[in-house]
């Protein structure tokens, strides 16, 4: 067995234990993640039926450009821009929530968004005008479900062709309610 071999069991029986031995700790991460990563995430990711591709450009201030091709050949591009809230919603459900901006063409999209929220992943809920991404079922699917446990706080922010996710992590004391 080798050296990354026995470290990665040596986390899992950790993660499996609730981090026994390292109660009190807690961490906060930052994670500037670029575009070209943001859209292999995206591209693992289901999407709904009848897209071909997703696309994301980063903007500043939350924003992001949504660009989603449909699988039929004939129909066109459509790019949608949209808002990220900048907290992450821990309870009653751990999401992030997308807002969609009405500008020009993106109203159209919106629209058709609206009309398409059946075939969405089911982590995905679509209302009118927002979109809610929750977290435990789109972490489960990279076996990351362990995460929400102890997560305590969570912030999005972007910047020209980056994502900024800030994330506290806490594992609580044995006489410390987890939150």
């Amino acid at each position: 067995m080798t050296h990354p071999q026995r470290l990665r069991e040596t986390f899992e029986r950790m993660r499996d234990s609730g981090f026994a031995g390292l109660e009190g700790s807690a961490v906060r991460l930052r994670l500037a993640i670029d575009e070209p990563l943001g859209n292999t995430l995206i591209a693992e990711s289901p999407r709904p039926s009848g897209v071909g591709a997703i696309t994301v450009a980063f903007a500043p201030g939350r924003r992001l450009h949504v660009r989603a091709k449909p699988s039929l050949p004939f129909l066109p591009t459509v790019t949608v821009a949209v808002e990220i809230d900048p907290a992450v919603v821990l309870t009653p459900t751990p999401s992030i929530t997308i807002r969609m901006l009405r500008e020009g063409l993106s109203s159209l999209a919106a629209t058709a968004l609206s009309a398409a929220r059946s075939r969405l992943p089911a982590y995905v809920v679509a209302t009118d005008d927002e979109i809610h991404i929750e977290l435990a079922p789109l972490l489960a699917q990279w076996d990351l479900g362990w995460v929400l446990a102890h997560l305590q706080a969570a912030t999005v922010d972007t910047e020209p062709g980056r994502l900024i996710l800030t994330i506290e992590l806490r594992v609580p004391r044995p006489d410390t309610p987890a939150s």
